[in-house]
């Protein structure tokens, strides 16, 4: 692999273990071309994202270490924004768009935050395939919410889901709500993403190599990311991502330089 990076970096501003600086430097010290920081926008979940004063803080230091480091790294202040976030965008360099809740009434339902919050909302819903389809339904939508750069973490339902213990992911039903979603948003990157595997909740990236053909097929590309919420795992399992993503039909990710430019 010709350049290695990660642009889905959690830092202490949010949820992640990390100062920012700490990460730059482990990233400089395996080797990586570039970091990107994608610190959570969600406003209504002060427990896991940055606080609107943070946000501020967190660019200014991001920014500050850009100087820094020049010519050892590149460094992006990205943000991972999600889909029921309302406040305005500060200047960034990329967006990563996400679903992570379910807004139902006036609570925003976490899907992602452990398996007891996920069967909450899958109580909720009802069953297993609502839950499904409300969620390819929202992240099938993010182009009414925001403008992203990557799509974050394409088939989130699976997170808790290793064994098949809630759905069969190669259900018919569940495969073609996944496939309308993507294509509403197959001309904007996908990130390959290794952090469940990191966390210890499933054994493959997001998304799962039946959407990566789909998504082969309708020209999509797809870019590197650990969703890394700690300095050990910023490039986790990258050298098996590869072999990943060649087994869907893709020869290589974007360098950083053709994200943009290709979206």
């Amino acid at each position: 692999m010709s350049e290695i990076y990660n642009l889905h970096t959690h830092t202490v501003y949010c949820d992640g273990k990390d100062t920012p600086e700490e990460l730059v430097i482990e990233a400089i010290n395996k080797g990586m071309s570039a970091i990107g920081f994608s610190g959570h926008m969600n406003s209504f979940d002060s427990e896991v994202s940055m606080s609107r004063e943070g946000e501020a803080r967190y660019l200014e230091e991001i920014n500050a270490l850009k100087e820094k480091y020049k010519g050892q790294i590149r460094i992006l202040a990205g943000v991972e924004r999600d889909y029921y976030e309302t406040e305005p965008m500060l200047d960034y360099d990329y967006v990563i768009g996400s679903v992570h809740y379910f807004k139902i009434g006036d609570e925003y339902m976490s899907m992602d935050h452990s398996v007891p919050f996920f069967e909450k909302l899958l109580s909720e819903c009802g069953n297993i395939r609502v839950l499904c389809e409300n969620y390819f339904s929202l992240i099938g939508d993010t182009l009414s919410k925001m403008t992203p750069d990557i799509i974050g973490h394409f088939d989130y339902p699976c997170k808790f889901n290793a064994g098949g213990v809630y759905y069969d992911e190669d259900d018919p039903v569940y495969i073609k709500n996944a496939t309308d979603a993507m294509e509403k948003l197959c001309h904007i990157p996908f990130e390959v993403n290794t952090g469940a595997g990191a966390r210890g909740y499933k054994n493959h990236p997001y998304p799962s190599i039946p959407l990566l053909k789909r998504l082969k097929d309708m020209g999509g590309r797809v870019v590197f990311s650990s969703d890394c919420h700690s300095k050990e795992n910023l490039d986790f399992r990258y050298d098996d991502a590869l072999e990943y993503i060649r087994a869907a039909g893709f020869e290589r990710f974007l360098t950083l330089d053709e994200v943009k430019q290709w979206k």
